[in-house]
């Protein structure tokens, strides 16, 4: 597998992931410290808490007070038989056999008595019944109600009103299971007291203040009651009293109402702050005081700590605990704080997460440029080697010396670019020199091989005095001496030659099975000594090439052939039409070639040839790959079985392009 820069770097990346993981854990860790210290500080609030309430309840019973059962099933009129001012049944709507629970709430100050809602905390929770919808809360030893009663017609008491008179105006009953009753009524929307009914006086005054503010279809009043009527009791009858001008009948609510224990309350309120609410609950879980809370969600939150049943929780910034009161009883009464996190914890916590955003920011911004740089720098580095072979041809010739396109660039690789236009600028000298080399060589040494040819006759012809044998022998060496470097000569110049012939050299339709045939024939003329065997298809075959130069290749191969051949073995040509295109093999008997160096055979001055005294250089098979390719064939050698193949292979488009000129 390639692993390019761009691979590796990505390779590279999971190191890198190291550091938001690292940035990840940092985070959840001082997270967790700052959790804790919330948790901490809900929990010394709550133990400070717990041991004022135990040094003050040594001399109180709020406990036994707070956990006495209260039967769910009692008759609230049953409770006072005596009473004179009982309602008679048949005005009266039967009470419920389950009292509904009004919950209290704890208040941080005293409410305006004004007969409006506005300042009452929305997250107090409202109960409805039918026809009546109810609300309670409680500061020290005042509790608050907020009544609000259905009624389409409103009649109002008049002055000096006498209570044994039948009843012809609109009021509400309040009463307590100890049989007391208090009546709200009303001369007119504003401020009053309550009254109690009897029969021997007028009427008579409490200590109940009410506000009566009339609405469209209904009536709202606002009250305000000592917490010490309903101290000894938890349950309450509201009885209303709609007169339509015809009849009066009553509908009554009976509630349970437990109140809160109001020396615990103001104890409680002395820890009472903007930002956490503490909770009081005796053994049986009902509310023994509460603050007022930190906001809608506050009790409902609260509620879900305490069903939970753990000690301490903290989620979405509030810290919740929960302590005994005392250490030693932990089935008895508990309490619970619940606190909001501070400001430097917010800052602290909103610090780490826009830290930790702008961490992993910068990261995926420096990963980015990462990948942008290497993407970059491999752009470059195979756009400079595209160029590079772009300065060379197909047989590996120099081309050009142009300028590369990174030759101004100031880093390393503008500085390579320069560098290797150098190289090739002084490749392409050294490249000329050679080429010019063959001519020079011929131009330079003919008149010297001219002159000792011309020595050698001379000195041949010479009678006087006659030459020996012995020098006879010298003179037909030095002649054979000139003959092989005039050859040399000319092999040399004509391979060079080639090269330039073969760019501009015309190509036409040329019937190759029946060249070879022809070929072949006289191949078995002039060396009758040698066999020869030719496999050609049926019909003719036909390629787009020089037939001047595909004989030559085919004298190159033949005379390679014949050279290296073993014990007159039989030279085979064999013509083929094959998935890869048009395939010509030519193979003769001979010791095995190394594979490996298969392709520099077909090099410049490259040979196998073992004699000594021959005077091939290793440029046949060189001359046969210039003509293969100049024909558009691939040239190849290999062994097979006891055999040197030489195969050239033609593709399927010769083929078509040549019938297609044919037609």
């Amino acid at each position: 597998m390639r692993l390019t820069l761009r691979k590796k770097l990505l390779l590279m990346l999971p190191l890198l992931g190291l550091l938001p993981w690292l940035g990840l854990r940092y985070f959840n860790a001082i997270n967790q410290v700052v959790d804790q210290s919330q948790i901490q500080a809900a929990r010394l609030v709550a133990e400070a808490a717990a041991a004022n309430i135990v040094n003050r309840a040594e001399t109180k019973n709020w406990w036994a007070l707070s956990a006495n059962p209260v039967d769910s099933g009692n008759d609230l009129e049953a409770a006072a038989p005596d009473n004179p001012n009982r309602v008679d049944s048949s005005t009266t709507s039967p009470p419920a056999s389950h009292p509904a629970t009004i919950p209290v709430y704890g208040l941080r100050q005293p409410l305006t008595l004004d007969g409006f809602f506005s300042d009452w905390p929305e997250h107090f929770g409202l109960t409805r019944l039918e026809g009546l919808q109810l609300r309670a809360a409680q500061y020290r030893q005042r509790l608050y109600l907020a009544i609000e009663v259905e009624d389409g017609s409103r009649y109002y008491a008049r002055a000096g009103i006498d209570f044994s008179d039948p009843a012809r105006y609109d009021y509400l009953d309040l009463v307590l299971d100890d049989g007391q009753r208090f009546r709200l009524m009303a001369e007119g929307p504003g401020l009053f007291r309550a009254r109690i009914p009897k029969r021997r006086y007028r009427h008579r005054s409490t200590p109940i203040e009410a506000v009566w503010w009339e609405r469209e279809g209904r009536y709202q009043l606002e009250v305000t009651l000592p917490v010490s009527l309903l101290q000894s009791t938890s349950e309450l009858l509201i009885q209303a009293h709609d007169f339509d001008g015809r009849t009066g009948p009553v509908r009554s609510y009976p509630l349970r109402l437990t109140p809160l224990v109001s020396e615990l309350q103001q104890l409680l309120g002395n820890y009472s702050q903007s930002d956490q609410q503490l909770m009081l609950l005796n053994a049986n879980g009902q509310t023994l005081a509460i603050t007022e809370g930190l906001g809608p969600l506050s009790l409902h939150r609260l509620q879900q700590f305490i069903d939970s049943g753990r000690e301490a929780s903290i989620r979405g910034g509030w810290a919740a605990v929960q302590v005994p009161v005392y250490p030693q009883r932990p089935d008895g009464p508990r309490l619970v704080v619940q606190i909001a996190s501070d400001r430097m914890a917010l800052v602290q916590r909103q610090s780490l997460f826009d830290l930790g955003w702008q961490t992993l920011a910068v990261l995926l911004a420096v990963i980015a440029g990462l990948l942008w740089f290497a993407s970059r720098l491999a752009i470059r580095i195979k756009r400079l080697g595209s160029e590079l072979k772009q300065r060379f041809d197909d047989q590996g010739r120099l081309q050009s010396v142009d300028p590369f396109s990174d030759a101004q660039a100031g880093d390393e690789l503008g500085e390579l670019s320069r560098d290797g236009q150098m190289l090739l600028q002084r490749l392409q000298g050294y490249t000329q020199f050679l080429e010019r080399m063959p001519r020079t060589l011929r131009h330079e040494l003919s008149n010297p091989l001219n002159t000792i040819s011309t020595s050698l006759e001379l000195l041949d012809t010479e009678t006087d005095p006659p030459m020996d044998s012995r020098q006879q022998r010298l003179v037909a060496s030095a002649r054979r001496g000139v003959s092989k470097l005039e050859q040399t000569i000319q092999s040399i110049t004509e391979a060079v030659s080639l090269e330039d012939a073969l760019k501009v050299e015309s190509v036409s339709a040329v019937a190759l099975s029946t060249l070879l045939q022809r070929y072949v024939e006289r191949c078995r003329v002039d060396f009758p000594d040698q066999p020869f065997e030719l496999s050609v298809p049926d019909s003719t075959v036909w390629l787009l090439a020089n037939e001047f130069r595909l004989e030559q290749l085919l004298d190159k191969l033949i005379d390679n052939a014949r050279d290296f051949n073993h014990e007159s073995a039989p030279i085979q040509l064999q013509l083929s039409l094959e998935p890869p295109g048009l395939v010509l093999r030519i193979s003769n008997r001979a010791s095995p070639i190394d594979e490996q160096q298969s392709e520099q055979l077909f090099e410049l001055f490259s040979s196998e040839r073992q004699q000594v005294g021959g005077s091939h250089l290793g440029l046949g098979l060189y001359v046969v790959k210039l003509i293969a390719r100049a024909q558009q064939a691939d040239v190849a050698i290999f062994n097979q079985q006891d055999r040197v193949v030489v195969q050239l292979c033609w593709p399927h488009e010769m083929l078509n392009s040549t019938i297609d000129k044919v037609r």
